[in-house]
């Protein structure tokens, strides 16, 4: 079960399962940090959950500032990469 909010270094983002891409996204999730909000596209529930963590580490990213020291394709693949790891060598759920 994915939550409908988290706490990402003090900012409260909501969670929002969406059926259709909002904002012309041509992905499987999109994180406004401007607005707090991450989108998830509705889909299986193991890629909804591989989206959500992913969408976590850009508000990280966001939040810690680390935005400002990666450029934004570098970001992606380190967020990608420790999804994946997460995933593959841990039980991870949301609380």
């Amino acid at each position: 079960m994915i939550p409908k909010s988290l706490n990402i270094y003090g900012e409260t983002y909501k969670v929002k399962i969406v059926k259709d891409k909002p904002d012309a996204m041509d992905c499987a999730g999109k994180n406004h940090s401007k607005s707090k909000i991450i989108y998830i596209k509705e889909d299986e529930a193991e890629e909804m959950f591989h989206t959500y963590l992913h969408e976590c580490f850009h508000g990280v990213f966001e939040e810690g500032r680390l935005n400002e020291a990666v450029e934004d394709g570098l970001e992606e693949v380190i967020i990608e990469q420790l999804v994946k790891f997460l995933l593959k060598h841990f039980t991870v759920k949301p609380k």
